[in-house]
């Protein structure tokens, strides 16, 4: 399954890119998210990659629960920022059945308005592929709905912190 999810701000990117980092500091605050704790750095003059050991403290429908346990709920998100594109590639690998999902994707930020009225847009594109018969499909698209509103928790955070910070820049 391939999904695109396009989102725009009403910011500069300088200032949206400054907010998405910021959430990091406050990762209570990032939805569903239980635990994300960096195990690898490293960062040149092109890129910052990343690995991040996360679990997430989503609620498991009764019905998935005999299917679902909490710890599959783990991952180590593999992340590649690119400085020169703002293009943020990633890949997440489960902690448990890693060899039946694969789910990757790429977020990019781009400045679409400057001046007066500056907009900024953020567009996902996501692969998942739950390799199990009949039900992969499934899983997928519950994967995916459960990432969307996700996306749009982070997406709705990302706005807020832009908007305190050019409150902060305004000029007196």
């Amino acid at each position: 399954m391939k999904k695109t999810i396009v989102q725009e701000f009403n910011a500069p990117l300088k200032v949206v890119l400054s907010a998405r980092e910021a959430r990091w500091l406050e990762k209570d605050k990032i939805p569903d998210l239980k635990s994300a704790d960096e195990i690898h750095r490293r960062e040149d003059d092109k890129v910052i990659f990343i690995e991040r050991e996360s679990s997430a403290s989503s609620h498991i429908p009764v019905r998935f629960r005999k299917y679902v346990s909490p710890e599959m709920l783990k991952w180590t998100e593999h992340s590649t920022w690119h400085k020169d594109t703002n293009l943020h590639e990633w890949r997440v690998t489960p902690a448990n059945y890693a060899s039946f999902l694969d789910a990757r994707g790429k977020t990019r930020y781009e400045e679409i308005a400057a001046g007066n009225c500056p907009r900024s847009r953020r567009t996902l594109e996501i692969t998942l592929n739950v390799k199990v018969p009949m039900l992969g499909p499934i899983a997928e698209n519950m994967i995916f709905e459960a990432f969307k509103k996700n996306f749009e928790k982070d997406f709705d955070a990302i706005k807020e912190r832009a908007a305190k910070i050019l409150r902060q820049t305004e000029p007196v």
